[in-house]
């Protein structure tokens, strides 16, 4: 596979309606044919696209492939009409959306991941507290310890989420009084 050139518009093949109508249809042999087709014909366009994204040869390779074993999923074929215009304009449209679609779960796994982090954090910061409040003997440095840890309990274990949130510009975790 040539991937030295950039993507070009005319590089993209004139849609063929009747192979696309073959994968919609009944029957199954022709349809995986056709199918197996229509994706060998449109691989390297695609590629060629996700490639001038700027993704490396390998990661435009596994998105590629990726964005066809999702479109035979989804089985997404079945939504182009030849009265609506060019393939080539589905599968653009469709491409894109699977980027923003990628780009969604990526962003929900990271705030998961955080989420995670923080309630690991609080929970650990609330064992030790305990720990050290049980191996307190004397009344004084107990009546201290339950000062000291109320301004703890008063206060908020962060993680830094959005750029700006952390006061010690490092983006770590922080103990930030809620007033």
């Amino acid at each position: 596979m040539n991937d030295e050139h950039p993507f070009q518009a005319d590089r993209f093949p004139a849609t063929r309606w009747s192979l696309v109508l073959t994968a919609r249809g009944d029957d199954e042999a022709r349809a995986r044919r056709a199918l197996g087709e229509l994706c060998e014909v449109y691989w390297f366009p695609i590629y060629c696209y996700i490639r001038n994204r700027g993704f490396s040869k390998l990661d435009a390779e596994d998105l590629t492939q990726s964005y066809f074993e999702g479109l035979i999923r989804r089985n997404a074929l079945a939504n182009t009409k030849p009265a609506e215009g060019k393939l080539r304009a589905y599968l653009l449209a469709s491409v894109k959306n699977f980027f923003y679609m990628e780009n969604r779960n990526a962003e929900a796994a990271v705030d998961e991941s955080l989420y995670f982090d923080r309630t690991w954090a609080k929970a650990t910061v609330e064992r030790v507290l305990a720990k050290m409040r049980a191996s307190i003997n004397d009344a004084v440095a107990a009546a201290q310890f339950d000062a000291l840890s109320g301004v703890i309990h008063r206060s908020t274990i962060s993680r830094n989420i959005q750029s700006g949130n952390d006061p010690e510009g490092g983006g770590g975790l922080y103990i930030r009084g809620n007033g």
